[in-house]
């Protein structure tokens, strides 16, 4: 695939064929954003074709690695904490508990503000494996 060194009106047919191809199926929707920073973003410096998959790879596990980076940092939660029970609610296939999401809490927030931000946490770990987990082949 070249698209980079494709002319300018097949570049838009391609990006629009993958545009299309992104909407369209539920699983690649989750990762639309990334898929398309790496495009935008990578693509056009990866000169040799071969590359692309090894490059989309190494992308995406830095991009996984801060996102677990900032949602930490913004719900002010314990990293390797959270990653685990990422690991155990994939393990599992059981979305964590409110229990797990209190315990990465490194300050805990009032009774009044805890079952939102038990919500708001554990919404964001879903859609964390949604869009660097789920549907990528391993």
């Amino acid at each position: 695939m070249r698209l980079q060194a494709a002319p300018t009106a097949e570049k838009k047919s391609q990006e629009k064929l993958i545009q299309d191809l992104l909407n369209s199926d539920l699983h690649l929707r989750s990762k639309k954003e990334l898929i398309e920073k790496f495009i935008q973003k990578n693509l056009p410096l990866i000169e040799n074709p071969d590359d692309v998959i090894e490059a989309f790879e190494n992308f995406v596990e830095e991009e996984r690695k801060e996102a677990i980076q900032e949602i930490s940092k913004e719900e002010a939660l314990d990293q390797d904490k959270l990653e685990h029970v990422i690991g155990e609610y994939l393990f599992t296939d059981k979305q964590p508990l409110r229990e797990d999401i209190v315990a990465l809490m490194i300050q805990k927030p009032s009774l009044k503000e805890r079952s939102t931000k038990i919500e708001r946490v554990t919404h964001k770990i879903y859609d964390f494996v949604n869009t660097f987990i789920s549907g990528f082949a391993r």
